[in-house]
């Protein structure tokens, strides 16, 4: 005996809404998040200055008591950070997102640049993925950049899950005469570091 028309539709209205409610409550897996939450001599554990006068790179207070940050500090300075374990992404049109919440004085902006590998079987060779975030002068929310591929080798994703990536390293650089304050920095695909919107189960 065939199941009914009716019996199959309530099956599968029941799985789409387990699918849609599936692990909710989980943070998703990013390329890169950085909190800056913990101090190592001086900085972020993991980061240190590449460019600047000694002490423009700095671990300080941001918007919330308690928060702790990046500061950068005049044209030029720039800070090194490490790498993560990898994630999978789709690059679209070649192209990378900067989820930043932070800030820069005026006609300050703050260059990103990401040196990313495929490993695998069939690895691909390093790719640098770079773009500028416009924040705002004063705390307000976050901020999304595109990255652009500099040699565009991944463009496009392999199939459904995209590429999977390994950061290398980051590089944080003041463009412009004052300083930039970042609180919080992911990265991963376009439109993969909205955040994650109330959940509706």
């Amino acid at each position: 005996m065939r199941p009914r028309p009716r019996v199959l539709r309530a099956l599968l209205l029941a799985l789409l809404a387990l699918l849609a409610c599936r692990e909710t409550g989980e943070a998703p897996v990013r390329l890169l998040e950085e909190g800056f939450e913990t101090s190592c001599e001086g900085l972020p554990c993991g980061w240190a200055q590449a460019a600047g006068p000694d002490g423009a790179v700095t671990w300080v207070s941001t918007v919330h008591p308690g928060e702790r940050g990046l500061r950068l500090e005049g044209e030029g300075t720039a800070a090194l950070g490490p790498g993560a374990e990898g994630a999978s992404v789709t690059v679209v049109s070649g192209a990378l997102e900067a989820a930043v919440s932070g800030r820069c004085d005026e006609g300050t902006a703050l260059a990103i640049a990401v040196s990313v590998v495929a490993p695998g079987p069939r690895p691909v060779p390093a790719d640098g993925f770079a773009g500028e975030a416009r924040l705002p002068t004063e705390w307000s929310g976050t901020t999304f950049t595109p990255l652009v591929g500099t040699t565009a080798l991944l463009d496009g994703g392999i199939g459904p899950g995209g590429w999977f990536l390994e950061v290398r390293s980051v590089r944080l650089e003041v463009v412009g005469p004052g300083a930039c304050e970042i609180d919080h920095l992911i990265l991963d695909g376009v439109g993969a570091s909205d955040p994650a919107g109330p959940d509706a189960c």
